[in-house]
């Protein structure tokens, strides 16, 4: 076969495998690729097939495997090559291998061009997302004696906390309602380990999510997103450098969840509870408590050009109640632009 007759073949078997990408059938694409004559790149294509499929099979590592003994033969011949840096640092990611994998996607990222969009958003998703990882496993869990001391002030302040589940030497309790709150809440125990530097003060904190009083509560349940959203949040704001405090806010593009719009969170004061109850005093520490907000769209938007005293000052006057949260309320300032017009 002459050069240009493996072109031909080549385009057609790419040709191929994006119909069959198009239909989900990634077995098809691999049992093609299994049987064709392979250069480099379409050895690529094999490995990116292998990783897909491993998502979808009972037994991912042996596809994973399969992908690296052909990294591993192409290894010198596509060590320029993007692809071949995020294929392996994908797959050692799934191993557990963050620090290796770190490796691999910060070199991808100064291979890829930037006009693959694609790639480039991949890659960077997950070198950030390994970053994280990374820094997480260095979040050090509070020692037993401030722990004790946290858990008898959160009791003394809003009731007896029951454990609901752990990550990350970050433990989440809930407190059912009672005399003090007619509502559930969440409260977290182990943010308040990170010393939060300014050039003028550090500071400890840890954050509350309040939930209505007939909140049903399965925390394995998909169906739990706030559970599941706080969890997120806390993790992003473990490794954060800069500092978190009152106001503060984070975006996910995506949203927290397809069943809810909500796309971002702020920290704010405890609404519902007066200043007696803002902060914790500890033996040799002062531990500031926030409030979890979670905001929809315009709202965000608006917090991005404004304080976060004016947005509070927008749910207020509108009379959104923000304790506790409630899943379904209205994009506040959807409705205040519908008002205006």
């Amino acid at each position: 076969m002459n050069i240009d007759e493996y072109k031909e073949q080549k385009k057609a078997i790419l040709d191929t495998i994006e119909n069959l990408y198009k239909e989900n059938r990634i077995f098809d694409v691999i049992k093609l690729l299994e049987n064709s004559n392979l250069d480099d790149s379409l050895c690529l294509e094999l490995v990116r097939a292998y990783i897909n499929a491993a998502s979808k099979a009972s037994d991912p590592y042996s596809l994973y495997e399969k992908a690296l003994v052909i990294l591993n033969k192409i290894s010198t011949s596509c060590y320029n090559e993007p692809k071949w840096h995020f294929y392996e640092g994908y797959i050692l990611y799934k191993q557990d291998l963050f620090e290796d994998a770190l490796i691999r996607f910060e070199k991808a990222l100064k291979l890829v061009d930037i006009s693959d969009s694609d790639l480039f958003f991949k890659i960077n998703t997950l070198l950030e997302n390994t970053k994280n990882t990374v820094a997480l496993k260095e979040h050090k869990p509070l020692d037993d004696k401030h722990k004790t001391q946290l858990l008898e002030k959160i009791t003394s302040y809003f009731g007896n906390p029951t454990k609901l589940c752990s990550f990350d030497n970050i433990e989440l309790y809930h407190i059912g309602p009672d005399q003090k709150h007619d509502y559930n809440i969440i409260i977290s125990v182990g943010m308040s380990n990170i010393e939060q530097k300014t050039e003028s003060f550090s500071e400890y904190y840890e954050v509350m999510l309040p939930l209505p009083k007939e909140y049903r509560f399965n925390p394995e349940h998909t169906g739990n997103f706030e559970i599941f959203m706080m969890i997120e949040v806390l993790k992003y704001l473990a490794v954060r450098k800069e500092y978190v405090g009152f106001g503060y806010y984070l975006e996910k593009e995506n949203g927290f969840s397809a069943h809810t719009s909500f796309n971002a969170v702020m920290l704010s004061a405890l609404g519902d509870f007066n200043d007696d109850y803002q902060q914790i005093k500890l033996e040799d520490k002062v531990v500031k408590l926030y409030q979890l907000i979670p905001l929809k769209p315009f709202e965000l938007n608006y917090r991005k050009h404004h304080s976060a005293e004016d947005l509070l000052n927008v749910f207020k006057e509108n009379r959104i109640a923000l304790t506790p949260f409630i899943a379904t309320r209205d994009d506040v300032l959807g409705k205040v632009r519908i008002t205006e017009k």
